[in-house]
């Protein structure tokens, strides 16, 4: 689980052997930047101040109304898409604060999934990934979908693409073997 990523992070203080702060400090010692909450009974002043000094950026204690926490985490979930820095690639920009992709001289809106396999890929270029990979990474944590959704976004990709990239970016199935981000090479 340490080595998985997530879009956010809602830890207790209290985890047995290794407290909720101690996870959070080696998490961002690891370089892992999502936004974290700290859900637990501990109270005091200087229990949330620990969390918040560990690097989380909300704390919540026990008893806790669902409906808080929620609003809570989609919160930072915002926060933390706002501060995600824009991404490019063979003149194509994606700007994951407004999911807004540019390239050509036009800009699209994509939806929040095709954002984030947008994202996804293009931190991976030139990477073949499988329909697997892909999954596991941005649809299995929500729950509720099979691999072939994959097919879909990437097919929903593929066709906003084509007219955002004369620059040579490809978006290729590998038969047999899964899916690539490419820069084509110029003649």
């Amino acid at each position: 689980m340490r080595h998985q990523a997530f879009d956010a992070a809602i830890i207790d203080m209290m985890l047995g052997e290794e407290s909720g702060a101690d996870l959070l400090a080696e998490m961002r010692a690891r370089g892992h930047r999502m936004p974290a909450i700290v859900l637990s009974a501990l109270s005091r002043v200087e229990d949330r101040a620990e969390g918040l000094d560990a690097g989380a950026q909300d704390y919540v204690v026990k008893p806790f109304q669902l409906g808080e926490l929620i609003a809570r985490l989609e919160v930072q979930l915002v926060r933390g898409a706002a501060a995600m820095p824009a991404l490019a690639l063979g003149g194509l920009r994606y700007d994951p604060a407004d999911r807004t992709v540019s390239g050509a001289g036009r800009k699209l809106v994509l939806t929040e999934r095709e954002g984030e396999l947008l994202a996804y890929l293009i931190a991976r270029p030139g990477q073949v990934l499988t329909r697997g990979e892909i999954f596991d990474a941005l649809w299995a944590p929500h729950g509720g979908s099979t691999e072939n959704v994959v097919d879909v976004y990437l097919g929903y990709l593929r066709r906003k693409l084509s007219d955002l990239s004369p620059y040579g970016l490809s978006l290729r199935t590998l038969r047999g073997r899964g899916f690539v981000l490419m820069l084509e090479e110029s003649e």
